[in-house]
Formats: structure tokens, C-alpha cells, sequence
């Protein structure tokens, strides 16, 4: 590995307190846009990623110069608040100019070792499929696929009350079944606003991240196949016409994919949930 002009140390020690310090934030925000784009991101949206994910930046690491100090990549990881031991990776890259060198491998292996100094003896992480290969060179074990999936809302302006409903508990009723959900931690730290929409005994939780909004958890009654249409008839009117809609947690192989397409739904991305055992 590459570092002898680098090194790889804690959020916390390189930029502070993330969550505490805006100026800290700032650059490790601007080093997230750098790397990824800006596409379309309301203000705030790194705050926002940084709590609804849970990062903590005494475990999360930075690589940086060692002549200028400049941050040149990052990875942001925060313990499970409901699997103990557990830690969940909420995003990893590096800038253009320290790509392929070795450098990544370096990051996540520090990291590694340090989530194993701590006692936590598992991190899971999302990738997509062009970076599948390379976690697995590091020990990572991929799991069952999950995609995103993306559409369009239709309603008036005027017929938007529905998402002034609280944000409800995660668990659904004893007849619902998941159609599609990412994580339960997610939607408890996800600040507002977020709301739960409830029509036919379908439910879903939702957030809204700028002009977006993000379905969370979507779950219908059995049975289930006649719910269906309804349900994601029931995501589309959420948004006024012209709002990006992403159903989050939709299981590759399943019977929910046939109708998604048959309602002008798109698959926006698909991610593997990533998986290494740590140790000491």
C-alpha cells in the first residue's frame, strides 16, 4: 500500500467534532462533494446524512497529506444502536488525485483495525456492484442485494396534507409484511421532517431530503399481491407532480420488482450490503 505521503487518522483527531463544529463539517463536506458531485442536494443534507446514519468520527478515519495536512478521503462508519458490537459503514472515498494507489485499501484497513481494537466484531457497509470487488479483496463477504428504485410524484400542491402525519413507530401490525425497507436505526435517527402515511392498511415511512422524498419502509396486508398496485399508487401521490419518489430496500428477486415496472417505476441503483467479521 502506497502511504508514505499520507496517513490515516481519526475524524475526531483530523477535523474535531463533525457534528458540533460547522467549519469541520465544511470541509469534510465539500471534500464528500469533490468525490461524489454535487448533484441535487438541498442544505443541510451532510448534517442530515451524518445523524440519520449515525457516523462517529472517534471511530470514522481520514487520510490526509502529511506535508499540507489536506483531507484527500474519508471513511465514515457509527456503531449500530441496535445490534450489539455492530458497526454500519455510511459511506468511503477518495479525491481523483489519490486514487489508485493503494490508498483506499489503506483507509479501510486502518479502520478495520481500529473497529476491532475498540471490541466491535462486525462491519457491514453498502456498495454497489463496481466496487463489489474490491471489498472482497479486503475480507468482505457480500450479502443479499438490495436496489432503490425511482418515480415520480403526481399530486396537486393543494392535496399535500397527508405529510403532515407524525413519524410512526418502525414495527408493522402483526398482518403487514415489508414489501421494501432499509434500516430501522436509519428512520429513528432520521430527523424531521419524516412522516408516516397510512391508506388500506398499507403504511409507509418517509423523509424528505430537499426536493426528494425518501421511502423508507413501505408494508401492505395480506394478502399481499392485490395490495400492491394501491400501495405504490399510494407513494406517487405523496409528492406534488414533478417529485423524485425513491423507494428504498426493494429486494432484487421478488414479486414487488414486476409490479414497480408495470407503474412506470425505474431502478435507480443497486448496493450490496457488505460484511466483515473483526477481531482483536
Amino acid at each position: 500500500m502506497n502511504l508514505p505521503a499520507h496517513e490515516v487518522t481519526t475524524v475526531a483527531a483530523a477535523l474535531g467534532d463533525i457534528l458540533r463544529d460547522p467549519d469541520a463539517r465544511a470541509r469534510l463536506e465539500a471534500l464528500a462533494l469533490e468525490i461524489f458531485g454535487p448533484g441535487d442536494r438541498a442544505s443541510g443534507w451532510f448534517l442530515r446524512k451524518l445523524r440519520r446514519e449515525g457516523v462517529d468520527g472517534s471511530l470514522s478515519s481520514v487520510l490526509r497529506e502529511r506535508a499540507t495536512g489536506r483531507v484527500c478521503g474519508y471513511m465514515l462508519v457509527g456503531p449500530s444502536r441496535l445490534q450489539s458490537n455492530m458497526v454500519l459503514g455510511a459511506g468511503m472515498g477518495l479525491s481523483p488525485d489519490a486514487r489508485g494507489r493503494g490508498l483506499g485499501r489503506a483507509l479501510v484497513a486502518a479502520t478495520v483495525t481500529r473497529l476491532g481494537r475498540a471490541g466491535f466484531t462486525r462491519l457491514e457497509l453498502p456498495a454497489e456492484a463496481t466496487a463489489r470487488p474490491f471489498y472482497e479483496r479486503l475480507g468482505f463477504h457480500a450479502q443479499a442485494p438490495r436496489e432503490t428504485w425511482l418515480t415520480y410524484g403526481c399530486a396537486r400542491p393543494s392535496a399535500d396534507e397527508r405529510r403532515a402525519a407524525p413519524a410512526g413507530p418502525w414495527k408493522c401490525a402483526s398482518a403487514a409484511v415489508e414489501l421494501a425497507g432499509w434500516r430501522e436505526e436509519a428512520w429513528i435517527r432520521t430527523p424531521p421532517p419524516k412522516s408516516t402515511v397510512r391508506a388500506a392498511s398499507a403504511f409507509a415511512h418517509f423523509s424528505r431530503e430537499g426536493r426528494a422524498l425518501l421511502v423508507q419502509r413501505l408494508c401492505v396486508p395480506e394478502p399481499v399481491d392485490p395490495h400492491v398496485p394501491a400501495a405504490l399508487d399510494m407513494l406517487r401521490s405523496l409528492g406534488a407532480l414533478g417529485t423524485p419518489v425513491l423507494l428504498y430496500g426493494v429486494r432484487p428477486v421478488s414479486f414487488i420488482t414486476q409490479h414497480l415496472r408495470a407503474r412506470c417505476w425505474s431502478m435507480a441503483q443497486r448496493s450490496f450490503p457488505m460484511r466483515r467479521e473483526l477481531h482483536p
